[in-house]
């Protein structure tokens, strides 16, 4: 697989706390408007330990998908750790739209923030 597109999001944080009846979340939102099936792998970068690999997800052809990184587990079975700051390295074999979304539900005051995020396309001709 040649993952061609680079999506960054430098400033990530999952609470494990919420208020409720919601949860706090974070993830990526995807729309695929081509024919074939858009794979996506997700790389989380830390301060104080090597990189999480192994986060997959599909964006089947035609269709919308939302990548919550607090139901991700990688091929290990490892979830995205909470209570930790992070970044995450977006990459997909095909260009589409990539929206980032936060969901902090550990006051009464909930917050929700959302992003479009810019991609970089990666010259494979060396």
């Amino acid at each position: 697989m040649e993952y061609k597109y680079k999506w960054y999001i430098p400033d990530a944080y999952l609470h494990s706390r919420g208020t409720g009846y919601f949860t706090s979340h974070e993830g990526c939102a995807f729309i695929n408007e081509t024919d074939r099936d858009a794979h996506v792998r997700f790389t989380f970068y830390f301060q104080d330990r090597e990189p999480m690999t192994g986060y997959t997800s599909v964006v089947p052809a035609r269709r919308t998908k939302h990548a919550r990184f607090d139901l991700m587990e990688n091929d290990k079975g490892e979830p995205v750790p909470m209570n930790v700051g992070y970044a995450v390295v977006v990459e997909s074999d095909m260009d589409m739209p990539v929206q980032f979304s936060h969901c902090d539900t550990s006051q009464p005051e909930l917050t929700f923030t959302t992003t479009m995020v810019p991609h970089i396309t990666l010259d494979r001709e060396d």
